[in-house]
């Protein structure tokens, strides 16, 4: 009888570890699921690389959105003025940008797209735009120079992740 209480005890304390493991394990699953269907994870910019984002959106106004298309991209998170903002850019995303008259950096895509990138300042931001080859496609990036003091590893980690600087 002793033997029976005993193997029974052990039993119940496995199916109660087994069911923890179960419970955690599938948290777990569930916040992999959130970080994908948004294609970021808040606050911690630097676990992003390179990801899938639905469209370019502000963090306040996007919970909640229907997903239409995926579309591989980069996002640069800033926080200014106690408000946070996701900006989102698609790889593929045409994007009118300005040409300028200031040295640029040739670069390349992890995928193999070729162009240059322009880097300016003005009435405190930053400006970062990266011009492809092709002129069809770009990434503009603008940043108040406070924030990208703040952030500058961060966005230089993304901007990495997805081109190569020559």
């Amino acid at each position: 009888m002793k033997k029976a209480k005993l193997i029974f005890k052990i039993v119940g304390l496995f199916a109660l570890i087994g069911t923890i493991s179960t419970i955690v394990l599938f948290l777990m699953w569930k916040q992999n699921e959130i970080i994908k269907r948004d294609g970021i994870r808040l606050p911690y910019l630097d676990d992003v690389t390179r990801f899938e984002v639905h469209y370019p959106y502000n963090w306040e106004t996007a919970k909640g959105k229907v997903k239409q298309e995926d579309k591989k991209g980069i996002c640069i998170y800033v926080n200014e003025d106690e408000k946070e903002t996701i900006y989102c850019y698609y790889t593929d995303q045409p994007i009118e940008l300005e040409k300028t008259d200031s040295d640029s950096t040739i670069f390349e895509t992890t995928n193999g797209l070729k162009g240059n990138m322009f880097i300016k300042e003005e009435n405190e931001r930053k400006i970062i735009d990266l011009v492809f080859e092709s002129q069809k496609y770009g990434i503009h990036i603008d940043v108040s120079k406070q924030n990208w003091q703040q952030n500058e590893d961060a966005i230089m980690k993304i901007m990495k992740s997805f081109i190569i600087i020559q």
